[in-house]
Order: C-alpha cells, then sequence, then structure tokens
C-alpha cells in the first residue's frame, strides 16, 4: 500500500498521543490530567482555548434550579466537557458524529473519572433539550478532508461551524450563553 507522508506522520503522533496522553492543566495536578486522543480525533496539544473554557465565567443556573446543564458539541477527546464538570457544571451532554470520538471520548472520561456527571450521544450537533450552556470548538479549516485524521480540522464548507450557529439559540435555555470557540488559522494561512 502507499501512504503519503503527511499522513503517516500523523499516524505516528496519533500513536504517541495515545499511548502517553496530553497533560490538561486544566484538570488538576498530574498524572491524573492526562487525555488520550485517538487517530483521526483532534488533539488538544495546544491548550489555548482550553484555558479560555477553564477560565470564563460560567452562566448562572435557569431560573428554579440550582445547577446547569451543559452540551458540547463536538466533544472530540472529551477534553471540554471534562473541564466544564471539573468547574463544577454538574451534567453535560456531549455529542460527535464521529463515533471514533465517541469511543475516545468516552474511554478518556472514564479513565478521569467523570463518566457519571456526561452523557455521551451520537448526533450531528445538537442533542435534545436545551441548555443553560451550549459549547463548540469545531474544526477549522474550510476544506475537504481526505483522510480521517483530517476530518479533525477540515470543516467543508463550513457546514459544521454554520450549522452550530444556525441552531444554538433554539437550544438554549432562557438566559443561556453560547461559546462558540474557533482558532484564526484559517484567516492566518488567508
Amino acid at each position: 500500500s502507499v501512504v503519503s507522508l503527511r499522513e503517516l506522520l500523523g499516524v505516528t503522533s496519533a500513536h504517541e498521543w495515545r499511548r502517553v496522553g496530553v497533560e490538561i492543566a486544566a484538570l488538576g495536578a498530574a498524572p491524573n490530567n492526562r487525555v488520550h486522543p485517538h487517530y483521526g480525533v483532534f488533539s488538544p496539544v495546544r491548550g489555548e482555548y482550553i484555558g479560555l473554557v477553564a477560565s470564563a465565567h460560567l452562566p448562572k443556573p435557569p431560573k428554579g434550579q440550582d445547577h446547569i446543564t451543559a452540551f458540547d458539541i463536538g466533544t472530540g477527546t472529551g477534553v471540554l466537557a471534562a473541564v466544564l464538570v471539573h468547574r463544577g457544571v454538574q451534567h453535560v451532554v456531549a455529542t460527535d458524529s464521529e463515533p471514533r470520538a465517541l469511543t475516545c471520548a468516552q474511554e478518556n472520561l472514564a479513565r478521569l473519572g467523570l463518566q457519571k456527571h456526561i452523557t455521551l450521544l451520537p448526533a450531528d450537533l445538537f442533542p435534545p433539550g436545551l441548555a443553560a450552556l451550549i459549547v463548540c470548538n469545531p474544526p477549522w479549516l474550510p476544506a475537504r478532508p481526505s483522510s480521517p485524521l483530517e476530518r479533525a480540522v477540515y470543516d467543508e464548507g463550513g457546514r459544521m461551524l454554520k450549522g452550530f450557529l444556525a441552531g444554538l439559540v433554539g437550544h438554549l435555555a432562557p438566559g443561556g450563553e453560547g461559546w462558540l470557540i474557533l482558532s484564526n488559522l484559517a484567516e492566518l494561512l488567508g
């Protein structure tokens, strides 16, 4: 078989990330703060976006409730759902359309001991219901992916981004907030 050098390098990096894990400071002290990305699931090696979620002011619970429910759209490794629970969000519904991402998130959440606070659902964007907080960090390059590895960073035609923006209001609880975490790499690359 023939494999491009880029794909081979991606497979090698993915193997190392899965084996060793990626330390996430927002999840506490080492060694129990690692997520282990699978091949084709975005690895949180650049943590600026995680820091934003870890430090942003959480919305207040809806009237008559003592806690908030959050949605993590396109959960990938489950890292943002884990950070939200670590910050005190009692229930997160995390979705992804990629089975490999859901398997990855399930393993990471079990390893972190957070699975009782997070419900994983296969969905192409939103789960049923409303949430006080909806978080999404979509793939940021508007190009066609040619491999499973590229699906983690390429969003052809901005499909996920546009779907998130179009469906956000219909899934927010009154007074809720939507957090779109989007890299500016596509702009920087022109």
